[in-house]
């Protein structure tokens, strides 16, 4: 019990933007990180040619609140359209996602990196590169 709360001491940043872990935490339920209303999903086509991902094709609606602003779940999802993808058009795409997020009413920042490729990293490897470092109000990190 006395190691599980120390291991947000092995990743730089905030744990409360970036929650690796999170769903074993103590911190659980400690902040407010909500947002995530206007996440668009892109893909983008080995000719180049990009679209928007039919998430809603894919997503319930009330998944979707669980999914925007935790960069895991982003993640998961942004690799489960990427294969789903090849198994229906054997094609291989890159997935982005352009997510802003709000932690603890201090404004919205964007959580993802949308240039990197969700579907190119592999799953439960930390720390997860594509998530942005969080700024507070006064300009430090967080």
């Amino acid at each position: 019990q006395l190691l599980l709360p120390a291991r947000s001491l092995l990743y730089s940043g905030n744990p409360n933007w970036h929650q690796y872990h999170y769903e074993f935490s103590h911190r659980f339920r400690v902040n407010d990180l909500h947002g995530g209303s206007n996440t668009k999903w892109y893909m983008m086509r080995p000719t180049g040619e990009g679209a928007i991902v039919p998430a809603d094709d894919v997503l319930t609606s009330a998944q979707v609140p669980g999914i925007t602003c935790n960069p895991s779940h982003i993640h998961r999802f942004g690799r489960y359209f990427a294969e789903r993808w090849w198994q229906e058009n054997r094609e291989r795409i890159t997935v982005h996602a352009y997510v802003t997020c709000n932690l603890n009413h201090r404004g919205d920042r964007e959580l993802i990196d949308p240039e990197f490729d969700l579907a190119s990293w592999p799953l439960y490897k930390y720390p997860l590169p594509f998530v942005r470092k969080h700024h507070d109000g006064n300009g430090r990190l967080g």
